[in-house]
């Protein structure tokens, strides 16, 4: 075989094994070389903090928490669901959260990931790890105690113990303040509205959300009801069912709403416009990780979404 054919797949491979012996010799420098990476949950242990000059953040509300906590120089890079706040959106991405490459993040010679659970595939994950670097898997619940703990748990991995303290308790303050706003409104015997909660993957692609996802969390705070209670997980909407939910609201993240031409567009899909919340033109439209993030901004999402659904 030609030499000229066999140079670029000899140069490739060279590549890879040299991103990864990077990937090792920046972590045997690294201060507080730290065991590999932890799941945290509302209540789970977390490994200590290490001195994170070089972060690397796969979450968008794992990213939201690093730069609320002051800690916004030490990212460098981040995965493409990482849009707030705007300082981040000139790093290096990774891509897409799920179908992540393990080059791509030694090229930046972290010493600490910090990823969410849908962070993968696993085996990147593994590389990651073999290569020394501390990754960490940051769990939590859709719920605004979910939000505290990884909150929590952002700012002892970094050694900002203090500042995730601080900025809990802004959180708290946050939901509480919503909390009143709905308590009020529900006093003055407002009825829970149906809400349909849907995104798009793609162009005339609708999926509708039922229970246990983020939407449907953030729904159930802000007072509504799932337009399609008893669904788990989510499903392409089909015309009948679309009809059949009778939503007062549609609720999108702004992404999928802009996917799919605009919410003019939205209601001409699946029949939408024949439910009562298609004739009444009541669609509600929210940035996509202050609607699903549960981060730092969770109580500004819910104070938002309390006033869309209770007008």
């Amino acid at each position: 075989m030609s030499s000229r054919l066999l140079l670029p797949g000899l140069l490739a491979a060279l590549g890879v094994a040299l991103s990864l012996a990077l990937g090792r010799a920046a972590m045997r420098d690294a201060d507080g070389d730290a065991a590999a990476g932890t799941h945290a949950g509302a209540a789970a242990a977390h490994s200590g903090p290490i001195a994170a000059a070089r972060v690397v953040c796969v979450g968008g509300a794992l990213t939201e928490s690093v730069c609320a906590l002051g800690a916004g120089a030490t990212l460098v890079a981040v995965d493409d669901g990482s849009t707030f706040p705007p300082s981040v959106r000139d790093l290096p991405r990774l891509g897409y959260q799920r179908a992540l490459s393990a080059e791509g993040l030694l090229s930046q010679r972290p010493t600490l990931v910090l990823a969410s659970p849908e962070a993968g595939p696993p085996a990147v994950l593994a590389q990651w790890r073999d290569a020394g670097i501390d990754v960490r898997v940051i769990d939590a619940e859709h719920t605004p105690a979910g939000a505290e703990a990884l909150i929590t748990a952002v700012a002892h991995a970094l050694g900002r113990d203090a500042e995730g303290a601080a900025l809990a308790a802004r959180l708290r303050a946050d939901v509480a303040r919503a909390q009143a706003s709905l308590a009020a409104l529900l006093r003055a015997g407002r009825a829970p509205p149906r809400v349909l909660c849907l995104y798009a993957r793609a162009r005339g692609t609708l999926h509708a959300c039922g229970e246990g996802s983020a939407m449907d969390a953030m729904v159930a705070l802000a007072g509504g009801v799932n337009a399609l209670a008893g669904l788990h997980g989510s499903v392409p909407l089909g015309g009948e069912a679309a009809v059949a939910a009778a939503p007062d609201v549609i609720l999108m993240p702004r992404g999928s709403a802009e996917l799919s031409g605009g919410s003019s567009a939205v209601l001409e899909e699946a029949s939408l416009a024949l439910t009562p919340a298609g004739r009444a033109g009541r669609v509600v439209v929210m940035d996509d990780l202050l609607l699903s993030g549960f981060g730092p901004r969770t109580g500004q999402a819910l104070e938002q979404l309390v006033r869309e659904l209770h007008p």
